[in-house]
């Protein structure tokens, strides 16, 4: 056996690099004891040692942390699932080690755990970065003349979204109590409007706001608005073409079609360059930008309603009057389709930044093209069935959960989910349906992503729950017509969103499979006794 006394200067002096943040330096050396790794300390099974082990995860752990150090988190997750394996690898492979000779392998792999699990807490926690953070610190992002100035301003109009979020029902702008979903992290934060008083907060949480989280609230920027990024002319532009479909929406009968289908143009475009649920590609974004320019005036008489001048974009728009207990909130696609797609409270939008695809894609996907407003005609509102409705739902969920989740976009996410905020009961619907079972484990029956442990419990649909609490209560039953009856959805609607659990529960859990070594390796060091382990 060679001297290792050179490995430990090299793994030591390559750490010192790391702490210090001399990343080139950090870079060179961690070269230099990767080559003298391989050239002096090659073994074979008969010569590997409980302390050649500990140099080889050493090393493994110091290369992870350079890559902790370069921030990207693809080869992040990578070199920690090639840690991990090596960790279990040795510790399965030499059974008639003692704890003595486990222990530095064991306290190596428990620092990069936590090490890793910091940097993903602090990489992703930081959802909505704000493009300015006082006025004037960027040109105005509608004009592009006049410095942004002006805080809070609603990038879905209030008079869209004042029921879902108000917590009696009223259009009181602080009366909002909101849900802020980040689904790369999988965690839920809460903004409480500055009129939500204490015994809302008591009958919403189950409790009062202790002194520091009444600090945090204080400091919070309301989750619905987006400061300084427009000036005050273009905020009265906005509010002016809102005033006026407000109007239609109460029941005006005669109007310019132009209003209504500027407005949702303007709807559409400020959801995207405010990083509120809709995402579009940059060049639509300017295409549209353009149009509300020039079309856009604080006095309605001045909106500019010529044809040449509107763009020749087109929309559907559906309304659904019945979504039984299901949350609402501001939910749109965080990429770019086709078409640009968007729940606010209870309506669908569906926008096309050219009539023409949306002739052909309606065509295409057997949508009734009938449905189509392209500025020309009074505005046609659809009716959108309670299973639609939640078909739309669960599909945009599930794509944004897919993509923010992706290693790709950890740590770059930008849009939020943004619903009403509502106690949901989660440890004890996972303790009625009987799901944990010991110290944490699973029982077979369901997925993991079902329990209150893991983050997927946020994409769990209600009316599943009620589904399987109502099985539950009656012994597993599978009556459509009882269930029906008790639950009050149609049995056609229950079919439907049980052949979805079904399946979507069967693509968890062979992910689960997949992934289940390196997780349950993950869970066993962050419930060992951290009091051992020393960073």
């Amino acid at each position: 056996m060679e001297d290792l006394k050179p490995l430990y200067q090299a793994i030591e002096d390559t750490k010192r690099a790391i702490s210090v943040g001399n990343r080139e330096l950090a870079e060179k050396l961690g070269r230099e004891m990767c080559n003298l790794f391989e050239a002096l300390y090659q073994v074979d099974e008969e010569t590997y040692t409980p302390e050649m082990c500990r140099l080889q995860l050493d090393s493994f752990a110091t290369i992870l942390e350079l890559h902790i150090m370069r921030g990207d988190p693809m080869d992040i997750s990578f070199r920690y699932g090639q840690f991990l394996k090596k960790f279990k690898m040795d510790m399965d492979h030499f059974p008639d080690w003692t704890e003595e000779d486990r222990r530095p392998a064991i306290e190596i792999a428990m620092r990069m755990t936590r090490k890793v699990e910091r940097f993903y807490s602090e990489k992703t926690r930081a959802v909505h970065q704000p493009k300015a953070v006082k006025p004037g610190e960027i040109k105005c992002l509608l004009c592009k003349k006049n410095p942004a100035d002006k805080p809070g301003s609603h990038m879905v109009p209030h008079l869209l979204i004042a029921r879902t979020f108000s917590y009696d029902g009223s259009k009181d702008r602080e009366k909002v109590v909101v849900d802020v979903t980040n689904l790369s992290e999988g965690y839920r934060e809460k903004y409480f409007g500055h009129h939500v008083y204490d015994d809302t907060v008591n009958e919403l949480i189950g409790r009062s706001l202790t002194d520091d989280e009444i600090e945090e609230e204080n400091q919070k920027v309301n989750a619905l608005t987006r400061d300084y990024v427009f000036c005050e002319d273009c905020e009265k532009r906005f509010s002016t073409i809102e005033s006026y479909y407000a109007e239609i929406l109460d029941g005006k009968k005669s109007y310019p079609p132009e209003i209504p289908y500027l407005f949702w143009m303007s709807v559409m475009w400020r959801m995207s360059v405010g990083d509120m649920g809709c995402k579009m590609d940059r060049d639509h974004e300017e295409k549209l930008r353009k149009v509300l320019d020039k079309c856009l005036a604080i006095k309605r008489e001045d909106i500019v309603t010529k044809r040449s001048k509107l763009g020749y974009c087109a929309y559907s728009l559906y309304r659904a009057k019945d979504t039984r207990d299901e949350t609402l909130g501001i939910l749109g696609r965080h990429t770019a389709t086709i078409p640009y797609q968007a729940l606010m409270g209870d309506f669908l939008v569906n926008f096309y930044v050219s009539s023409c695809r949306a002739h052909s894609f309606c065509k295409q996907h057997h949508l009734p093209e009938e449905d189509l407003n392209e500025g020309q005609e009074p505005e046609k509102v659809g009716n959108l069935s309670f299973i639609e409705f939640w078909r739309v739902k669960r599909q945009m969920l599930d794509e944004n959960w897919n993509h923010d989740r992706s290693v790709w976009n950890l740590g770059t996410q930008q849009h939020q989910t943004l619903s009403k905020y509502e106690k949901l009961d989660i440890d004890d619907f996972a303790n009625r349906m009987g799901f944990m079972q010991g110290k944490g484990e699973l029982s077979d029956d369901y997925s993991a992503w079902m329990t209150s442990e893991n983050p997927n419990v946020i994409m769990f649909p209600r009316s599943i729950r009620k589904i399987l609490l109502w099985m539950k209560e009656h012994n597993n039953e599978m009556s459509l017509e009882k269930m029906s009856e008790d639950l009050g959805y149609t049995q056609e609607e229950l079919l439907v969103m049980l052949d979805y659990f079904a399946k979507q529960a069967d693509i968890i859990e062979a992910k689960e499979r997949k992934y289940m070594e390196e997780g349950r390796m993950f869970d066993e060091l962050l419930e060992m006794d951290k009091s051992v382990f020393h960073d």
